[in-house]
């Protein structure tokens, strides 16, 4: 137990302070940008979610391996992203990230049952949820305006957030 908070008590921090903070301008108009649909294990792979059925970890990308979990999954999954911005001889670097997506997984008919019974079910049932970042929205654009009557005119548009997808 002693074990799990210390865990959390480092990652807790870790998470809270890269939330999105990343500043893309063409973010502005319309939904942001898209984020990659496919889950961690599943990217590493080239995004082969499609093609792979696997006993332990959850593929909404794959609705037909959701029958084939033998185990209840939890899958959590977090990004961060370096963006530099140049303009000139000037230079920033700004760090970003947030939680990608929460699933959890179960077959609806327990594997270890099957074993005591000593036969085989003919159908193989499982459920699942996910909730997948779909599109991260993050702007701080400044402008600056002169009129004649009035003089100058500093615009600020801000806005953050995004779109998220329940599967």
């Amino acid at each position: 137990m002693k074990k799990i908070i210390v865990i959390l008590l480092l990652i807790i921090p870790a998470i809270t302070y890269c939330q999105d903070a990343e500043n893309s301008p063409y973010s502005r108009y319309g939904l942001g940008d898209f984020i990659n649909p496919s889950y961690s294990g599943f990217r590493a792979m080239g995004n082969t979610s499609i093609a792979i059925q696997n006993r332990f970890h959850v593929n909404l990308g794959n609705p037909a391996s959701i029958g084939e979990l033998g185990t209840t999954s939890f899958e959590v999954a977090t990004s961060a992203k370096k963006s530099t911005y140049t303009e000139g001889n000037n230079s920033i670097d700004q760090w970003s990230g947030n939680i990608d997506y929460l699933a959890i997984g179960f077959p609806l008919k327990n594997p270890i049952n099957e074993l005591y019974e000593a036969k085989r079910s003919k159908y193989k049932l499982g459920m699942a949820f996910g909730l997948n970042k779909f599109t991260r929205l993050s702007y701080n654009v400044v402008g600056t305006d002169s009129t004649a009557n009035i003089g100058n005119i500093t615009r600020s548009y801000n806005g953050n957030g995004g779109t998220y997808k329940f599967q």
